[in-house]
C-alpha cells in the first residue's frame, strides 16, 4: 500500500502536520466506508442488529437468531431421523452388521 500525493504541497509541512493530515484523511475515509457499509448491509440485517456491534464483535447471536431456525421439512426430517433406512448415529452403514 502506498500513499500518493497529487502535488508537492506536503513537502514544506512539518512531520507532525503531515502525520495529522494523513491520519485525518484515513479517519475520513474509514467513516465514509462505514457509512457505505451501513447503507448496503443495514437493511439486510435482522431487526435489532446494530451494524457497529456486528463489526466490533459485540453481537450476542443467541439473542438475535431464532431458537429453532426455519428448515424445510425434508432437512428437519434428516436432522431428526438420519437417512432413510439408516438410524441416526449408526456406524458401519450397512445391513447385516460387520
Amino acid at each position: 500500500m502506498a500513499v500518493e500525493f497529487p502535488t508537492g504541497a506536503y513537502k514544506p509541512m512539518a512531520p507532525k502536520e503531515l502525520a495529522d493530515a494523513i491520519l485525518g484523511a484515513a479517519r475520513e475515509a474509514g467513516a465514509k466506508a462505514l457509512d457505505a457499509y451501513r447503507e448496503v448491509m443495514g437493511p439486510a440485517l435482522p431487526a435489532g442488529l446494530n451494524v457497529m456491534d456486528l463489526l466490533q464483535g459485540r453481537v450476542d447471536f443467541a439473542g438475535v437468531l431464532p431458537e429453532e431456525p426455519p428448515l424445510p421439512d425434508v432437512v428437519r426430517d434428516y436432522v431428526e431421523r438420519g437417512r432413510p433406512g439408516r438410524g441416526v448415529g449408526r456406524a458401519g452403514g450397512g445391513e447385516g452388521g460387520g
